[in-house]
């Protein structure tokens, strides 16, 4: 098979500036080089394929996405507040059971997703999609299963059964916690112990974060008291949300801390480290 040499207006290498006018050398779906066009067709002799008024550009990679949650696209409000938005959430989902509608959304999504470039999904569930099988065949996916938990001697029972779950489905899936306030100390060490990589969870994603793992009050107690989840020994750990995660032992390479944007000097020092 010849060398194939796709050309276009701009290129991207990402690890390099853009490229007006670039090209990329293909074979057998290897790339052999990335540069200025002009170079390019001189130095090698294949198809060329040139897309004109275009870019050329890396697949796309989400490294978080909830496809689960496809089906209630548009349907969230706005919340006056991060755990105003939760409770929006969590009521949407408690309204619907349809495991068909959720599943089909969630295809239709990942359809969606392939067709628009991207490639490679970081995907959390909580259970309907253990299995890459439900969803379009061309999106990899590294899939997250997602544990809550705050009482603590639940903590066994429930990845002993999320493991359970995963080896019955022969699925793929990494259990992981979801957030500091809503899996306890317990699960989340467990969840360290088992060493599974990559690992992901939700972390310093509000105020409200912070001010319940600080000082043990604020918006997020009242929300775990209304869910019935309530633990009356817990006691905060008077650290940011990225130190008690580090002195949980659950950060480690590999670890995807999701939107982090509550993270203090020392909090990113830990995190570069």
């Amino acid at each position: 098979m010849p060398l194939q040499i796709y050309i276009a207006d701009w290129v991207l290498p990402v690890v390099a500036p853009p490229i007006r006018r670039g090209a990329v050398v293909v074979n057998n779906e290897v790339i052999l080089d990335v540069g200025p066009a002009d170079r390019i067709i001189k130095q090698y002799s294949g198809e060329q394929i040139d897309f004109e008024h275009a870019v050329i550009a890396p697949s796309w990679i989400n490294a978080h996405t909830h496809l689960e949650l496809s089906y209630l696209r548009g349907k969230v409000p706005a919340g006056k507040s991060f755990v105003d938005w939760i409770r929006a959430v969590v009521n949407l989902r408690a309204q619907t059971s349809d495991p068909e509608k959720i599943i089909r959304s969630a295809r239709e999504q990942s359809e969606f997703m392939v067709n628009t470039g991207t490639v490679l999904a970081g995907d959390i569930t909580n259970g309907y999609l253990l299995s890459d099988t439900l969803l379009d065949p061309r999106l990899n996916r590294t899939v997250f299963y997602e544990l809550l938990g705050f009482r603590p001697q639940e903590a066994e029972e429930i990845l002993t059964q999320a493991l359970a779950k995963i080896r019955k489905e022969r699925s793929p899936a990494i259990p992981v916690p979801h957030a500091p306030y809503s899996a306890s100390a317990e699960l989340i060490t467990q969840i360290a112990r088992l060493n599974r990589k990559p690992q992901s969870i939700h972390a310093a994603e509000s105020a409200d974060e912070r001010e319940f793992l600080e000082k043990g009050q604020g918006a997020f107690v009242e929300f775990l008291k209304f869910r019935g989840v309530w633990f009356d020994a817990w006691q905060p750990p008077g650290v940011s949300p990225i130190q008690y995660l580090d002195r949980l032992g659950y950060l480690q390479p590999m670890t995807l801390l999701v939107h982090g944007v509550q993270v203090s000097k020392k909090d990113l020092e830990i995190i570069a480290r």
